[in-house]
């Protein structure tokens, strides 16, 4: 989705770099996802992913 922002809401060029930089790591995120379940990926559930992370991190 294009930014789009008037010249008078912009208060400096980081500003607006942050907010290019940022909708490239999702655009980069769904990217990655959609490719993944391309070559065959498995999605899982929410909970089932929070449970993995726990055991893996916190046991």
């Amino acid at each position: 989705m294009p930014v789009i922002m008037s010249m008078k809401d912009l208060r400096n060029t980081s500003e607006l770099y942050d907010k290019f930089a940022k909708t490239n790591r999702i655009d980069q995120a769904i990217y990655e996802s959609e490719k993944e379940m391309g070559e065959g990926g498995v999605s899982i559930d929410l909970d089932e992913a929070f449970e993995k992370l726990n055991r893996k991190y916190y046991e």
